[in-house]
């Protein structure tokens, strides 16, 4: 299906609050189902930030619907890549929003067929390029670039392409349950394994200033 991103919007830059990674992949690529690798992160933002960013993020996705629009069929619209976070005890919101970021490993050269390899740059709290281990729970900032794009199969889209992270708080691969996902579930089952291997992790889907 090819993309129709000529009559869209131009890209726009942000660089996020700082936020929760949550399925981070950003030291190696996730190449499962895709075997040019996925560099990705979903990153979980509180409150008011987590709001302002969904509110900047929805009004340049109805600029893109407007100008997509070209007759009076109204256009569809593609799953977003952001949510407000639903505890799923209660059905409410939590008052979190979860962002969904993430950037091919490689693209392929049309010229040659070769593959060039693209990547992510770390940089730490300090602003330094750093190469350390970003795992479930580290407390991150994410540069994106938004783009809008039109597939008439799927309708009108964005994609935040991951360009840069900052790593202010790195955490262990090894997270922790909440990281994870997982949550207390004593009530429904009267017996657990005392010990069990670390949860797998689950498929999310020029120079630049990183802001950091």
């Amino acid at each position: 299906m090819k993309r129709n991103t000529h009559a869209g919007p131009k890209p726009i830059y942000i660089t996020t609050p700082a936020g929760v990674a949550q399925w981070p992949r950003l030291n190696e690529p996730d190449t499962r189902f895709d075997e040019l690798g996925v560099y990705r992160t979903s990153l979980i933002v509180d409150g008011d930030e987590g709001q302002e960013l969904a509110d900047q993020l929805q009004a340049y996705f109805e600029s893109a619907m407007s100008e997509f629009q070209s007759g009076k069929k109204k256009l569809r619209e593609a799953p977003l890549p952001w949510e407000a976070e639903i505890d799923e005890d209660t059905g409410e919101e939590t008052g979190r929003w979860i962002f969904k970021c993430k950037q091919k490993a490689a693209r392929l050269n049309p010229a040659t067929g070769e593959k060039e390899p693209l990547f992510v740059q770390l940089v730490g709290a300090d602003a330094k390029p750093t190469d350390v281990q970003v795992g479930a729970g580290s407390l991150i900032k994410c540069r994106v670039m938004v783009t809008a794009w039109h597939v008439p199969a799927l309708g009108v889209g964005l994609s935040l392409k991951l360009l840069a992270v900052q790593v202010l708080e790195a955490k262990s691969y090894s997270g922790d349950a909440k990281s994870f996902g997982f949550r207390d579930e004593t009530a429904n089952y009267a017996s657990a394994p005392a010990s069990a291997a670390p949860a797998a992790e689950e498929e999310e889907e020029g120079d630049e200033d990183f802001a950091f």
